[in-house]
């Protein structure tokens, strides 16, 4: 009787014998070391607290004439210039392209001048790509292209505007946004880019338009709306409507001021509870301000004390670096 699996038994011997050829017979795929990942010191450090970590892939979406564009232009040009962009407080500065297949150089002008930003401080970190000739990023071309761009002008951030303009797959079809991911997200994520994706809002505001699987791949999801405070003042607010990490805000509450244009936050984000007691456990048993990760759990062990959930503690030791001392709080 013949073997069944006798073809597919010769492609595999074929292909052991192809590999047994490589230089010093070197296998391309190798797993995590475990004992390095132990040692490794991860801090979740973030490019807007409590909304956009380091690293985070965003999808935003809303309805047409929401604002979307204008708030990212906002986001962006604070990256640029090292500011919380809804606190205005000082940050590490970033270097930021966007990718824009909406707006015109008149609109980007306009928007820039009554934001009443300074071009000369922008020039060199806002990099703004308008209608960019860039291959369709759910195509091998399209990822590997972007990928240069980003690697080209030393850019750590990236945002698109809008993902349906930057893609030449069907928007209803769920292939269309895993080749996007298979070419171009899984590349960036790789290569410690961060990520906003804007999009369109459906038939229900609540979700993005088109394909189910559209924000399938991301971190965070989040819903972009207007809104008036209680003196009628305009604003917009964000929900979170997916999560892939703690520490993230579900709403956040923006108002946008006029002449210049501006927007803030409505209320000061504040330290989780838990973080601010794992905080004081670490004053009190005298930890160093910057203690690592690492360090701060075998000191916290030694006392009897458990270092808690690895999210707390990281935002722990940032809260000590930045708000000691912690008597303010009174916890």
């Amino acid at each position: 009787m013949d073997d069944p699996y006798r073809e597919i038994r010769q492609l595999i011997a074929e292909f052991d014998l192809k590999h047994s050829e490589r230089p010093n017979g070197e296998y391309p795929y190798r797993p995590l070391d475990l004992l390095a990942l132990r040692d490794r010191d991860f801090d979740r450090d973030w490019l807007v607290e409590k909304f956009w970590p380091v690293d985070a892939h965003l999808h935003i979406f809303a309805s047409p004439k929401t604002g979307k564009s204008l708030l990212m232009l906002w986001i962006a040009a604070n990256l640029a210039l090292g500011k919380d962009p809804f606190t205005g407080e000082p940050i590490k500065r970033y270097r930021v392209a966007y990718v824009d297949n909406e707006m015109t150089e008149m609109d980007l002008q306009e928007r820039l001048i009554d934001m009443a930003l300074p071009f000369e401080e922008l020039e060199g970190w806002l990099l703004y790509f308008s209608y960019p000739t860039l291959p369709p990023m759910d195509t091998e071309s399209g990822g590997l292209e972007t990928l240069s761009m980003m690697k080209h002008y030393d850019s750590s951030v990236l945002i698109l505007d809008t993902l349906s303009r930057v893609v030449r797959g069907e928007e209803n079809s769920n292939d269309t946004y895993r080749n996007f991911y298979g070419f171009t997200g899984r590349l960036l994520k790789a290569n410690s880019v961060s990520l906003a994706r804007l999009d369109h809002a459906g038939h229900d505001p609540k979700k993005s338009r088109g394909a189910s699987a559209k924000a399938d791949d991301v971190d965070l999801v989040y819903g972009l709306e207007r809104r008036s405070d209680k003196n009628e003042s305009p604003g917009y607010r964000l929900l979170r409507t997916h999560a892939r990490m703690g520490g993230i805000s579900e709403s956040i509450e923006l108002l946008l001021s006029d002449d210049p244009i501006s927007i803030k936050t409505t209320s000061i984000r504040s330290w989780s509870e838990q973080a601010i007691r794992k905080a004081r456990e670490l004053d009190d048993i005298d930890a160093p301000l910057a203690v690592s990760q690492r360090e701060a759990i075998r000191l916290l062990r030694e006392k009897g004390l458990g270092p808690g959930k690895t999210l707390y503690l990281m935002e722990a030791i940032r809260l000590r670096k930045e708000r000691a001392p912690l008597k303010e709080f009174g916890l």
